[in-house]
């Protein structure tokens, strides 16, 4: 097969200044060919999985920024495919060799795998460098590097320097030869190379003289899984490994929901009849199944970040091999004491309030059966977005009889016009009346109608905390500035807080009085003794023309019963109910 020649040219130094600079391939080859064929001659293994380090034939391929070219970020990738050893490969090292490098050029060898297109796709293993020179050097891959049979990869080559004139050359060849390959391994006839930037790819015919080490995993060796994942119990919520499961990749990262406070790993050995699993937490002490009577390994989540480690030992006993899992649980956005509230169900998209359509969303709910009622105190909704001028508005109106809003009862003070969770608190002196449909109504009252507000909705019909006997419909109502009310599944995101009325113990009296009608005009009568809330006996004398009189007490609490009774305990009725006070009719005496 014919090489194309390597586009763009390749870094040299120039002889005499010794400064690196563009070279024609013709003069990159009589500069370095006699050194370059010293230095790796009778360098391949004749034992590695794969390998053409012998082809060299003096080309140069650039990688890094050069100080010619300070906008580009040259990035070179060599795909390889492994062979059928159905249990897959271990990775040893990977030898490359360099030239006109120095530590300071940030050199970085790293295996990434490959999509479906051909391309890189992201970064399985970073090699650790070995002291960096020119010369054929070898890069070692982390102690639990393996391969899958059958499978395309890529060595890349970039730097992690910065500034520009960091730059490196890999030698490499136009020979499609190989040294050494392993049953069924094979090297692309091309390499990849991009902008480190946008890394976007381009075939080049010169490939990179490389060799790869490692050996074939047997029963005995094989520590890796054939398959892992997550189930976090809750269907509503999703919870999934990233990167998608690859043998091959050992570090994972998931976000679990405030509500998901259990994990369960579900791992396959790839040698499920001999290796064995354990479980680590983040210091490596070993976990325990937190429900052994659940399938799979369970384990509890904290508030925060959690790292799980399942680590795989072979049925040799000492290959092992470590998947890693870094678990972010959200904190609880709800209050566990709110009267109502799914602030912590899974956001299914957002919806506008306002605009010049003046959507406005009515939320119903009805209050548990508590006999004194509720105190309500505030009401919390998820604002999206926002802009500068919104008018957010919350109030709670009543119901008709066909369960349609009728008129505001209570209108809530305005919340910080921002994003995230708001709170709009109710007047002091809110009340909500026992086992009553209520509606949460989400407005704007912007004079411009631009300035919209969006907030959460979810699909679930799940409640986070509900008080006794309360409950939310599972829909909610949409009203615009042309329609009359209609129905959406999609509820907002919504906490109802407050407390249960508490019934007053307060059975004392702050006024009390006596009056007689003396033909028209009311007229005090003196109590022995003077009124005190504490004082429960009084005394008071009348002249004998006097049949009736008026007994005005004043409760301390309005929510406070008073009965009258004689002096059997028996109830008295008011002698005459259409008159002001509790009008009692006197016998003489006592």
């Amino acid at each position: 097969m014919s090489r194309r020649p390597a586009a763009g040219g390749w870094f040299g130094k120039d002889a005499a200044t010794g400064r690196r600079g563009w070279s024609s391939p013709r003069a990159a080859v009589v500069l370095s060919l006699a050194a370059f064929l010293c230095s790796v001659a009778d360098q391949a293994s004749a034992d590695a999985l794969l390998g053409n380090l012998d082809e060299g034939d003096g080309t140069s391929i650039a990688v890094g920024i050069s100080g010619d070219a300070p906008s580009f970020n040259a990035t070179q990738a060599i795909r390889f495919e492994t062979g059928s050893n159905e249990r897959g490969y271990n990775l040893t090292s990977v030898k490359v060799v360099l030239a006109n490098a120095a530590a300071s050029d940030g050199v970085r060898v790293r295996i990434f795998n490959a999509r479906s297109n051909g391309n890189p796709y992201y970064s399985l293993y970073t090699l650790t460098n070995p002291a960096i020179s020119d010369g054929t050097l070898t890069f070692t891959p982390p102690a639990s590097a393996t391969l899958q049979s059958g499978t395309r990869y890529f060595v890349m080559f970039d730097s992690t320097a910065s500034g520009a004139g960091n730059d490196y050359e890999i030698q490499g060849t136009e020979s499609d030869s190989l040294n050494s390959a392993a049953t069924g391994w094979s090297l692309n006839t091309d390499r990849h190379a991009g902008d480190g930037v946008s890394l976007s790819w381009t075939t080049q015919g010169a490939v990179p003289l490389i060799e790869i080490h490692g050996d074939a995993l047997t029963e005995a060796t094989d520590a890796t899984l054939s398959a892992l994942s997550i189930d976090d119990g809750v269907k509503r919520f999703t919870t999934l490994l990233s990167p998608s499961f690859d043998p091959s990749t050992t570090a994972y990262t998931s976000s679990a929901a405030s509500m998901i406070d259990q994990l369960t790993i579900e791992p396959t050995a790839n040698n499920a009849d001999g290796a064995e699993v354990t479980y680590l937490d983040g210091s490596d002490q070993v976990l325990s199944d937190a429900d052994a009577e659940q399938d799979g390994f369970q384990v509890d989540l904290a508030v925060g970040d959690n790292r799980i480690q399942v680590k795989v030992t072979a049925a040799d006993g000492t290959t092992t091999r470590t998947y890693t899992l870094a678990i972010t649980r959200a904190e609880r956005l709800g209050s566990p004491d709110a009267l109502i509230g799914n602030l912590d169900e899974p956001l299914s998209q957002g919806r506008f309030i306002g605009t010049k359509d003046r959507f406005t969303f009515a939320q119903g709910f009805e209050t548990g059966d508590h006999e004194a009622g509720y105190a309500l105190t505030s009401v919390k909704i998820i604002v999206t977005q926002t802009q500068s001028g919104a008018r957010l508005r919350v109030r709670i109106f009543n119901s008709t009889a066909g369960g349609l809003p009728q008129e505001s009862i209570h209108s809530l003070g305005r919340a910080p016009n921002g994003i995230g969770v708001r709170t709009f608190e109710a007047p002091s002196n809110a009340t909500l009346e026992a086992s009553t449909r209520y509606f949460v109504v989400i407005d704007s009252d912007a004079s411009n109608t631009s300035k919209a507000c969006k907030i959460s909705v979810t699909s679930s019909d799940f409640l986070n905390s509900v008080a006794p006997g309360w409950s939310m419909d599972t829909d909610r109502l949409v009203h615009t500035s042309d329609s009359d009310w209609y129905t959406d599944h999609r509820v907002p995101l919504l906490e109802i807080n407050g407390e249960a009325v508490v019934p007053s113990s307060d059975a004392t009296l702050s006024g009390l009085g006596l009056a007689w009608d003396d033909g028209g005009t009311e007229t005090a009568i003196a109590l022995n003794r003077a009124f005190s809330a504490t004082n429960t006996d009084y005394a008071a004398s009348v002249a004998s023309g006097v049949d009736r009189i008026t007994i005005a007490g004043t409760r301390s609490d309005d929510g406070a019963t008073v009965l009258y009774l004689d002096g059997t305990d028996s109830t008295l009725t008011d002698a005459d109910a259409n008159a002001t006070g509790f009008q009692v009719d006197l016998d003489l005496g006592v």
